[in-house]
């Protein structure tokens, strides 16, 4: 269970499971919205408390069931991430990775450019 936190536009979503197998990992992944996901959902920045390492795409699904509005169809398009999308693992772009199957495997920063648009 993720517990919201709302201050001064930051967003953080904390577990309240707590667990006595020492296996389980504890990582803080602090995710930066950019461009119009920025001005649609009124948060720039979330922090997220996980538990065990995740994919990109995991994380993106984390975060549109968290926040109740699904970012995906505006970052991947038939499986892939569209062109213009850009998704940064502490400034690493995941394109040159593992693309969505990138692993987050300890604490980090993610930004999420939405593909700009206009004329």
């Amino acid at each position: 269970m993720l517990i919201f936190e709302h201050r001064s536009g930051v967003l953080k979503l904390k577990s309240t499971q707590k667990h006595t197998i020492s296996k389980f990992i504890h990582m803080k992944i602090n995710v930066k919205l950019f461009a119009t996901l920025r001005l649609k959902l009124g948060i720039a920045e979330l922090k997220i408390e996980i538990e065990k390492p995740v994919t990109i795409i995991q994380l993106l699904k984390l975060i549109s069931q968290q926040l109740k509005t699904d970012i995906i169809p505006e970052l991947i398009e038939d499986g892939e991430i569209m062109v213009g999308t850009i998704l940064l693992i502490n400034g690493k772009n995941v394109l040159h990775a593992d693309k969505l199957e990138t692993l987050i495997t300890e604490e980090c920063e993610v930004s999420v450019f939405p593909p700009a648009g206009g004329g």
